[in-house]
C-alpha cells in the first residue's frame, strides 16, 4: 500500500513537470486587452499577454484595428522615428528564452529595425535587405512584406526587437523554454520519491 502511494506521489510529480512545459508553450500576443486608439512613446511600456514591449525612437507607436497586419483586432502600428535608427522600435521582454518565435506583419514603406540576441539591422527594402539569420537565428519571411506577411524566427531568442518608420505587427507567437534549474528541481523530487524497500531480515 505505502509503495502504491510513494508511485502515486511520483506520477503527481512527472504531472506537474509536464504541466509546467505544457504551459510554457503556444503563447500569444495578439493586444486584444490593449485600448483602441492608445498611443505609445519613447521609453513607454506596452503590456500585452504579460509581455512587456519597451518603445524606443522619436515617433509614436498606436494601437489600431485596421488589421494591415493580416491579424484580427488590435494590432500595433509604429510611425515616425529616425531613418538611420530604421523609425520606431519595440523591444520584448519574454522573461526568459523562446523559440518557435513569429509575427505577422506589414511594411509600409521607409526604414526598417530587426534585433536578435544583441545583433541589429536596419532594413532600407525589407524584403531585399532581410539577412537569412541573425544573431544565430535563422529567419524566414513569408509574403513580399508589403502586404500581410509573416516572419518565421528558428533557433533561440533571448533578445528581440524589431519596429519601423510605417510597420504594423500582431499575432506575436512563441514557446517560452522551461529553464533548466526547474527541470532539475523536479527531477530532484522524483529521487526524492522513489519506493523505499526495506530490508528483510
Amino acid at each position: 500500500m505505502t509503495s502504491r502511494l510513494v508511485a502515486g506521489g511520483a506520477f503527481a510529480a512527472v504531472a506537474a513537470i509536464l504541466s509546467i512545459v505544457g504551459t510554457a508553450r503556444g503563447n500569444l500576443i495578439d493586444f486584444e486587452e490593449l485600448i483602441l486608439g492608445t498611443r505609445y512613446f519613447d521609453g513607454e511600456v506596452i503590456t500585452s499577454a504579460g509581455v512587456n514591449m519597451t518603445v524606443l525612437g522619436t515617433g509614436h507607436i498606436d494601437v489600431e484595428g485596421f488589421n494591415l497586419a493580416g491579424g484580427a483586432g488590435n494590432e500595433l502600428e509604429f510611425f515616425g522615428g529616425g531613418n538611420a535608427t530604421g523609425g520606431m522600435s519595440a523591444v520584448f521582454d519574454f522573461g526568459a528564452d523562446v523559440e518557435n518565435l513569429s509575427l505577422l506583419f506589414a511594411y509600409g514603406g521607409g526604414t526598417a529595425n530587426l534585433s536578435i540576441n544583441g545583433d541589429t539591422i536596419i532594413l532600407f527594402d525589407f524584403a531585399a535587405d532581410l539577412p537569412a539569420s541573425l544573431g544565430g537565428v535563422n529567419i524566414t519571411l513569408t509574403g513580399n512584406a508589403f502586404d500581410p506577411s509573416m516572419l518565421s524566427f528558428d533557433g533561440v531568442v533571448s533578445a528581440f526587437s524589431i519596429g519601423g518608420q510605417e510597420f504594423n505587427v500582431d499575432n506575436v507567437s512563441f514557446d517560452v523554454i522551461p529553464a533548466p534549474g526547474a527541470i532539475a528541481l523536479f527531477g530532484l523530487a522524483l529521487m526524492r520519491r522513489r519506493p523505499r524497500h526495506r530490508a528483510t531480515s
